[in-house]
């Protein structure tokens, strides 16, 4: 249950939902942690010269701005110009264009389909369409389109989970969402189920960066959609005047941020109860943690959530070629955990959907920002996470 699946985005080519569960990996997902016995094997060695200690002890971070020296991060911003669409003010407006289209795709949506993350099927009518667009889309966009925007999905934590309680002092955060011509609901989707699942305290905002999108509902209605369905300032909208990829696209997110976490997260998930705690726990304990989460399965046809086996998972590894790779968990870290809920050490991680303290992040060097695109970064990370 902790694999990558379906074709979904522009971006990552994938459809997932986001599982959050005490009773598996700290009740969310994978710690990224050195171990030089996780790397006893041919298949995950890493030599010791990417091993880099960290310069300060646990909770002593360097002070704010510290991106403001990152050289990967000057060259983007020389690169890229970004502005952030002010949603506050368009708000306001006692009229906007967009309106009655934004009113006529709400009453278009059909209650209850798809509820409980439950398989869904669009009208014989519209099954043609449907099908066509599935292949343009690789997920099934008409069918997303009737499905309401802030649908319910089941709590899927097992007991043990339920009855834990979280510190009141956790760290706020920033929900980073880079897209690129992202199907319009299933990116509100995204962002309804962050708001309607995170605890107001915690979560200080939502930035999404639009690398440079061609879609025209990806424009100005999407900005009204924003401005009168969120509180102002919960949600912000940032445009890039040209396509920077997600790597980069990830570094002008982080830059703006102003939650004490950062949590990238793809364009496509919808997170489950209790989602967040967990992350921040772990990295309230030790901000050197870098926090996966477990992730289940949204069917691109059906868009029915599919919940793994919370009893078995893999932590991430890699080839010799320099591909990432889930491997077992190695009996002696299955033997370290206090409890099936425990934390669990990995030496990779997939990279898709993480959080980071963000003094953190810039520390260890934030993206490399000559990837572009995707994939690899995920490695390069993990080697030098301590």
């Amino acid at each position: 249950m902790v694999r990558r699946f379906l074709s979904f985005s522009s971006h990552r080519k994938r459809v997932l939902l986001l599982k959050v569960s005490f009773t598996i990996v700290s009740c969310v997902g994978l710690l990224i942690w050195w171990n030089r016995e996780l790397f006893s094997s041919k298949e995950i060695f890493l030599p010791r010269s990417g091993y880099q200690k960290a310069e300060f002890p646990i909770h002593q971070l360097p002070e704010h701005g510290k991106e403001l020296g990152d050289e990967f991060l000057v060259r983007v911003l020389q690169e890229h110009k970004y502005v952030e669409v002010d949603l506050q003010a368009r708000g306001t407006l006692e009229r906007d264009d967009y309106d009655e289209e934004i009113k006529t795709d709400l009453k278009g949506t059909m209650w209850n389909l798809g509820a409980r993350g439950e398989r869904g099927s669009v009208p014989e009518s519209q099954a043609g369409v449907a099908e066509e667009v599935l292949k343009k889309e690789a997920f099934n966009k008409v069918l997303s389109d009737l499905i309401p925007l802030n649908r319910t999905v089941p709590d899927t934590r097992e007991p043990a989970c339920r009855g834990i309680s979280y510190e009141k002092d956790l760290p706020d955060v920033t929900v980073v969402i880079i897209y690129t011509d992202e199907a319009y609901s299933s990116l509100l989707r995204t962002i309804h189920s962050v708001v309607n699942r995170s605890p107001p305290e915690l979560l200080r905002e939502i930035v999404l960066v639009d690398d440079y999108s061609k879609k025209k509902e990806l424009k100005g209605k999407l900005e009204r959609y924003l401005s009168k369905k969120f509180t102002p300032g919960k949600v912000r909208l940032l445009r890039l005047n040209s396509r920077a990829g997600l790597i980069r696209a990830r570094m002008i997110g982080a830059h703006v941020a102003k939650g004490k976490v950062l949590v990238f997260l793809d364009a496509h998930c919808e997170t489950t109860e209790s989602w967040l705690e967990p992350l921040l726990t772990r990295i309230h304990e030790d901000n050197r943690a870098v926090v996966c989460p477990i992730i289940d399965v949204i069917d691109d046809k059906t868009l029915e959530y599919s919940q793994g086996n919370g009893a078995f998972f893999q932590i991430g590894g890699f080839t010799w070629s320099g591909h990432f790779t889930w491997i077992n968990i190695p009996p002696y870290e299955a033997a370290r955990k206090k409890a099936h809920h425990s934390p669990t050490r990995s030496p990779t991680m997939a990279g898709g959907l993480f959080a980071i303290d963000k003094e953190f992040f810039w520390h260890i060097g934030s993206y490399d920002s000559d990837m572009q695109l995707w994939g690899g970064e995920n490695l390069e990370m993990s080697f030098r996470v301590k």
